[in-house]
């Protein structure tokens, strides 16, 4: 019976080591599917296409080719639309076009890199009327829909960015639209940027005194040395392959687009189909950052760029349409570059990359081109002349009056600005005889005006340039 029961457990033992080995058998068999089945997805990179720089090109669309961007660059991919209305509501996540959010600033904070925003017609403030906005995201913001969402038309479908008249006590001296570091992929296209309601203006009665041209809306602007205002560029863009597009900046105290291209990876940046009206310093400005050749270029093209202002009321230094640096090649083509108070084009820090072509000139009261091809040489040419500088290309560029539809009492004044000093000193004056007596210095005063100085341009007015030539300047609304 000992027997028996010994070779009984021996074989209860081996049955149940079978049993656990077909149990464990049929446990990772069954993981093995449903791994095969739930598949965790390899992520897929997106890329943006890169803006087209031929400086050939006649038409303000842009091509595009993808091209991979660097894993250390902020590279735009596929992402979710928030849809932005002045009617919204920013407790939404925005991703319903009946439930927009309502600030661009609250979307930014909730966006990913490759975002789009769908902003809708209206005003734009920013929230608490702060005025100003940070871009921290590789997002592609297109303004000018209807309020529904179900049409586009930025030249129609107003999208107003315009800090208030209290702003400057938010913001300081801040950009209104900025970038502070290196982005890869941004879109701006169809905004109206207008800096006339935060920038100050003289408010003197007397016309003489406030620089108030006959028929102005306002004096003269009150920035710059000396002066406790705010200034700031409109839009900064900082990186590479982005795209400035169907834009208006108008009445900025420190100029319309500043363009640094450059640690963001590939690609160009895009500057087209937009208009500048009245900012102080220039309406483009853009350099390659240094240490670096940017792989990439600057490319302006078909934009309509007037009545860019001197840095002060002397009307001495600034006041570019385009004011070109270093550390960069760009492509300047099929633009309008008219009535600025300096020259038309600025490249005074020895840079050749420059393909300026078939642009039309007119009215820059220091001549359509300042060129400084190297130390102590300073070359101030009309746009006939480009072909004796040594640049990359000059060619098709006219200097020729085009009617524009412009605000009359506006064009009139910037044609007789004139800048006048007159000197109040008295050597024997009661005060100057006992400043001598007790061994001081005699003193004087010398006292400046202005007939004009970037007084506000209306906005509005603005829009009238759209069309205004078929092959030059900013058309109607492109890549909608």
């Amino acid at each position: 019976m000992k027997t028996v029961k010994t070779n009984a457990a021996w074989v209860l033992a081996l049955v149940l080591i079978m049993l656990g080995v077909c149990v464990s058998n049929l446990s990772f068999g069954q993981l093995n599917k449903l791994k095969d089945k739930v598949k965790v997805p390899v992520k897929q990179e997106t890329t943006q296409p890169k803006p087209a720089s031929n400086s050939g090109s006649s038409s303000a669309s842009s091509t595009s080719s993808q091209k991979e961007q660097p894993a250390q660059a902020a590279t735009a991919a596929a992402g979710k639309t928030i849809y932005i209305s002045p009617a919204g509501d920013n407790s939404n996540d925005g991703t319903d076009p009946k439930a927009p959010m309502k600030e661009i600033d609250k979307a930014m904070a909730k966006a990913e890199d490759g975002d789009k925003f769908f902003v809708a017609e209206g005003t734009y403030t920013g929230t608490f009327g702060v005025g100003y906005w940070e871009i921290t995201k590789a997002v592609q913001i297109y303004g000018g829909y209807n309020a529904d969402f179900t049409s586009r038309d930025p030249f129609r479908h107003l999208t107003v960015i315009q800090p208030p008249k209290d702003a400057f006590a938010k913001s300081a001296n801040r950009n209104v639209f900025d970038m502070k570091k290196p982005l890869n992929g941004v879109v701006v296209d169809g905004l109206i940027f207008d800096g006339g309601e935060k920038t100050p203006y003289n408010a003197d009665p007397d016309p003489k005194k406030a620089g108030r041209c006959e028929g102005c809306e306002t004096g003269m602007m009150m920035v710059g040395p000396g002066q406790k205002n705010p200034e700031g560029v409109m839009l900064v863009l900082y990186g590479n392959n982005h795209v400035v597009r169907n834009c208006v900046f108008v009445n900025s105290s420190f100029g319309g687009v500043r363009a640094k291209i450059g640690q963001g990876g590939q690609g160009d940046i895009e500057i087209a189909n937009n208009v500048f009206v009245g900012n102080r310093m220039f309406g483009i400005e853009g350099f390659g950052l240094a240490g670096k050749a940017p792989d990439g270029e600057i490319n302006i093209h078909h934009n309509t760029i007037l009545f860019s202002w001197s840095r002060l009321k002397d009307l001495l230094d600034f006041g570019y349409g385009i004011n070109v640096q270093n550390n960069a090649t760009f492509k300047i083509h099929e633009n309008i570059i008219a009535l600025n108070i300096s020259a038309g084009i600025s490249s005074q820090r020895f840079n050749q990359d420059l393909y300026i072509d078939n642009n039309l000139f007119f009215g820059n009261k220091k001549k359509d081109f300042w060129f400084n091809p190297g130390s102590n040489a300073n070359v101030q040419i009309d746009a006939p002349e480009f072909g004796d500088v040594d640049i990359k290309s000059a060619k098709g560029n006219v200097d020729q009056n085009l009617k524009l539809s412009m605000e009359e009492s506006y064009f009139n004044g910037f044609l007789n600005a004139q800048y006048s000093e007159t000197t109040d000193y008295d050597p024997n004056s009661q005060a100057n005889l006992m400043r001598a007596a007790l061994g001081m210095n005699k003193q004087g005063s010398i006292n400046s005006s202005v007939s004009m100085y970037a007084n506000r341009y209306p906005w509005k007015k603005c829009l009238e340039l759209i069309g205004a030539h078929p092959q030059y300047g900013a058309q109607k609304a492109t890549n909608l």
